[in-house]
């Protein structure tokens, strides 16, 4: 499976069906729980799930429901609820639209046209978005500056938010 093409991971609780991946190309049945998919995506890139979420944590000082770099600057993705949470979903860095169901439920068309609810707000979806792309951003940014100037005097026991003042 193509990470790149990936749009979203969602919990199934029926048979051996442990998540639904939503590609650009529709969705596939996986074995595999979304928290073991996201770790198997990461590893790829040679990192841990947690690795890269203490990283994020770390640089730019984020507490609760982390983003994840999957390939760093180029794909990541963000949890919907606290990744302890069962009905947890990650979306990925590809754009979506919302439309809400109830409280705390919203519905997403992603881009291939699927439908997806998740167990969140409005609000919440926005800022984890947000952060999300803040972080690839970044990311890019610094990438981008001379690798000696730049990204090598970034103090790693400050946030970014902190460095960048």
């Amino acid at each position: 499976m193509k990470v790149e093409r990936i749009l979203a991971i969602a919990p199934h609780f029926i048979g051996e069906v442990k998540s639904i991946v939503y590609t650009l190309d529709g969705k596939v049945e996986c074995e595999e729980t979304p928290k073991q998919l996201i770790e198997q995506f990461c590893l790829r890139d040679f990192s841990t799930k947690e690795g890269r979420k203490q990283a994020v944590k770390k640089l730019f000082g984020y507490e609760k429901k982390i983003p994840i770099l999957i390939q760093p600057c180029e794909i990541g993705a963000f949890p919907t609820t606290s990744s302890k949470d069962p009905n947890c979903c990650y979306i990925f860095q590809h754009p979506f639209h919302m439309k809400e169901k109830g409280k705390g439920r919203m519905a997403l068309r992603l881009l291939n046209g699927e439908r997806l609810e998740v167990c969140a707000s409005r609000y919440s979806l926005r800022q984890q978005s947000y952060k999300l792309q803040h972080i690839l951003m970044t990311c890019r940014y610094l990438m981008k500056e001379e690798l000696g100037s730049l990204t090598y005097s970034l103090k790693f026991d400050k946030t970014l938010s902190e460095w960048m003042k």
